[in-house]
């Protein structure tokens, strides 16, 4: 078993808990699953560890490619969830986020390499160190958000079908969700803005332009203009209800196919 490999365990665990916290909901039970509890936090751990041995003795290696940045993102999502599972008891994401952070690892893991090489030249800039972690961040509150979005469609669409599982009170309220969502998608959104900008001063350094017509600058604008329409819907007009809930789900699946089609299409992000 290489050393890449051992992220497949936890990988299984983040999925195994997220399915046992999404039929504790299905089933309406009141009480959490604990055994899942511990093994979220076990897995957290042996996932941190298993970070810093690969990478100690080339840390920036984690930016060199979207497997490599993978690995991270996923266990900062589980951490990002237990670090607010206080503030967004209710809310009923558990389960997806937990999911979708099984599934990044299960995804990256199989094509990774033993070891992470060196990082290329091309990726040598401050520019870059700003660039990475602000758009990381921000994914990573979209992707809270996103989820509190598919919940929202989920149990508006219960309701609306006066299907009797929306009204348990294990079923987070329409309002909650509402309100989650648009708190993760503040905080997103000005990290977002900063990230691309500070990626288009590096782009600018290595390429001589600011937004090269490539697939995946296209998406992350894209998914940039879905994100400000929402806050003008949102802040600006006052929507509410599914119309936001709609546009985070939608800059997000944008944000998800940027992040993979450097891998199919090539360009200035092919090092992904």
């Amino acid at each position: 078993m290489t050393s890449a490999s051992w992220f497949l365990f936890p990988g299984l665990g983040y999925l195994a808990a997220g399915l046992a916290v999404t039929f504790q909901r299905l089933r309406r039970a009141e009480q959490p699953v604990r055994w899942a509890t511990a093994l979220v936090g076990l897995c957290l751990v042996a996932h941190a560890v298993l970070l810093i041995l690969r990478d100690y003795t080339e840390p920036t290696a984690l930016l060199m490619s979207a497997r490599e940045l993978a690995l991270l993102i996923s266990g900062l999502l589980v951490l990002a969830y237990l670090a607010t599972a206080r503030w967004l008891r209710g809310i009923g994401v558990a389960g997806l986020v937990l999911g979708v952070a099984g599934l990044a690892l299960l995804a990256a893991v199989p094509s990774l390499p033993a070891r992470p090489g060196a990082m290329p030249t091309l990726l040598m800039s401050p520019w870059l160190l700003l660039h990475v972690p602000l758009c990381t961040l921000a994914y990573l509150m979209y992707a809270l958000a996103g989820s509190g979005g598919v919940m929202y469609l989920v149990v508006s669409g219960l309701l609306k079908a006066r299907r009797p599982i929306a009204l348990s009170s294990s079923v987070p309220t329409l309002e909650s969700l509402d309100r989650f969502s648009d708190r993760l998608a503040e905080i997103g959104f000005p990290l977002l803005t900063a990230g691309l900008m500070a990626g288009m001063v590096w782009s600018h350094e290595v390429w001589g332009q600011l937004i090269p017509e490539t697939p995946k600058q296209m998406l992350a604008l894209a998914a940039w203009g879905v994100y400000a329409a929402y806050f003008h819907a949102r802040h600006a007009r006052g929507t509410r209800g599914r119309t936001c809930a709609w546009l985070l789900v939608a800059g997000f699946v944008l944000v998800i196919v940027g992040t993979l089609i450097p891998i199919i299409s090539g360009g200035p992000h092919n090092f992904i």
